[in-house]
């Protein structure tokens, strides 16, 4: 996910984060998985925002990701 640098600080990144997970949740999805690098700390800290926790790195065909994030989603109910 990305947002142009003119764009950016104007709640778009939030806003395409939100979307996202509402359309997961409306998938039946349980769990959003995510792989990151370290120095894109804005990303990391939406990630965060967003309700995303650090967890191990697995393997992954993505050579520059070194930070994997999960969110597991509560059962519709």
């Amino acid at each position: 996910m990305a947002v142009a640098p003119a764009a950016q600080g104007l709640g778009i990144g939030w806003a395409l984060g939100q979307a996202m997970l509402q359309k997961a949740r409306q998938l039946g999805a349980h769990r959003v998985e995510l792989v990151s690098n370290s120095t894109l700390g804005p990303a990391l800290a939406l990630y965060e925002k967003l309700g995303f926790q650090h967890a191990p790195l697995l393997p992954s065909p993505y050579q520059r990701g070194d930070v994997r994030m999960v969110l597991d989603l509560p059962a519709a109910g």
